[in-house]
């Protein structure tokens, strides 16, 4: 399934699963992953898109980005980007990408993105602890709370508390944003 919109960018919790999905993404789809969140950089820097991410980010002007994305993405059904849980978009970021980026905020019960959060680390050895989840992420519940955010989150878990399957998350995005496209 190729949408309309040529980039996705995956917000929400650490631990919610933006990184299982954007590879699920990559591996079965063909879409470039920009992993944002890298630990001790800064993404936007990492990837060489500070000029194009400020128009965006602080201007709410994305033709230069999409333009960025569209060619780096060339030959692939589009790119995908997993940001960390302290970026915060807001309605507006989310209306002037309408139609070339879908903005999706993965969305979880806080217990179950820390045990996430807590396996992750032990299988990468970095064993950050509890208090830099806590730290990181106590902003993001308190926005996937707000009104306006409320129709952009898409569950990560199903109401029995498993993941819900990549494949399942992606079809749920896609409808959602090829419906909101211009």
């Amino acid at each position: 399934m190729t949408p309309p919109f040529s980039a996705l960018f995956l917000l929400g919790p650490s631990g919610v699963g933006k990184s299982h999905l954007a590879a699920y993404l990559e591996r079965e789809h063909g879409w470039l992953h920009l992993e944002i969140d890298q630990m001790g950089q800064d993404g936007i820097d990492l990837y060489d898109l500070r000029m194009e991410w400020d128009a965006f980010y602080l201007h709410k002007q994305p033709a230069t980005l999409i333009e960025t994305f569209k060619k780096r993405a060339h030959n692939r059904s589009g790119c995908v980007l997993t940001f960390p849980s302290m970026v915060i978009m807001d309605s507006e970021h989310i209306r002037c990408g309408l139609g070339s980026i879908c903005i999706r905020y993965m969305d979880g019960p806080m217990s179950l993105c820390l045990l996430a959060f807590r396996q992750r680390e032990r299988e990468t050895g970095r064993n950050l602890a509890d208090a830099h989840w806590a730290f990181y992420n106590r902003k993001i519940f308190r926005v996937l709370s707000h009104r306006a955010i409320r129709p952009h989150r898409v569950a990560a878990f199903t109401p029995d508390g498993c993941r819900r399957t990549p494949d399942d998350i992606w079809k749920q995005i896609a409808t959602f944003c090829s419906s909101t496209s211009v």
